[in-house]
C-alpha cells in the first residue's frame, strides 16, 4: 500500500524539525526531538536539562550490581524528585519494564525488580523512610539529581532529622561545608 503524498511530506518536515528547531528550544525545561524510525513510525526523544551525578565514593557498590540492576538504579534516580525522593510502586516498576522492552527487548518480572530494590537497600543505595513502604530516598551520598548545593541541603536534612529515615545510620557522615 502506497503512502499518500501528504504523509511523506509530513515525514520530511518532521525529519527537518530535528535539525532546524533544536536550538530554538534551548530555553525550555524539556527538549524534544523527533526521529524517523520508518515511514509509519515516528519516535519522540526527550532530553532533560536536569542531570544525575554519580559520585566516586560509590564505585565499590556499583561493582556489586549487574548491568540491569545498575540501569534500574539510574532509572530510579532520573525519576526521583529534586530531593532524591521516590515512590517505588507497581506503576513505576511497569514503566521500567516498558523502558527495557523498548531499548533492549528485555522483560524482567516485578518480582525481579523487587529483588533489585532489596539489594539497593542492603547496599545503602536506597534509604527506607518512615513515610510508607513505597517511599525511599536514593542515597544522596552516592548519587544525586540536582546541584551540589541542593545535595548538601538534602544530606544535612537527612542527617539532622531522625523522623525521616527508618535508620539514619545508613548515611555515612559526610563533612558538610
Amino acid at each position: 500500500m502506497k503512502k499518500p503524498l501528504f504523509f511523506l511530506a509530513f515525514m520530511k518536515k518532521l525529519a527537518n524539525f530535528e535539525h532546524t528547531n533544536f536550538r530554538q528550544m534551548s530555553d525550555k525545561k524539556t527538549y524534544s526531538t523527533i526521529r524517523i524510525i520508518s515511514e509509519t513510525e515516528v519516535k519522540k526523544d526527550y532530553f532533560k536539562k536536569e542531570h544525575v551525578k554519580t559520585f566516586n565514593n560509590c564505585q565499590h557498590l556499583l561493582l556489586e550490581l549487574k548491568t540491569t540492576e545498575r540501569t534500574f538504579l539510574h532509572f530510579l534516580t532520573e525519576k526521583a524528585n529534586e530531593n532524591n525522593e521516590i515512590y517505588i510502586d507497581n506503576l513505576l516498576l511497569n514503566d521500567f519494564v516498558m523502558f527495557l522492552k523498548e531499548i533492549k527487548n528485555l522483560n524482567p518480572s516485578i518480582k525481579t525488580l523487587t529483588r533489585y530494590k532489596e539489594k539497593f537497600i542492603s547496599l545503602n543505595l536506597l534509604l527506607v523512610t518512615k513515610k510508607s513502604k513505597q517511599h525511599f530516598y536514593i542515597n544522596p551520598k552516592y548519587t544525586f539529581k540536582g546541584t551540589e548545593t541542593k545535595r548538601i541541603q538534602v544530606l544535612s536534612k537527612l542527617l539532622k532529622d531522625p523522623s525521616i529515615l527508618v535508620d539514619s545510620s545508613k548515611i555515612v557522615t559526610v563533612i558538610l561545608k
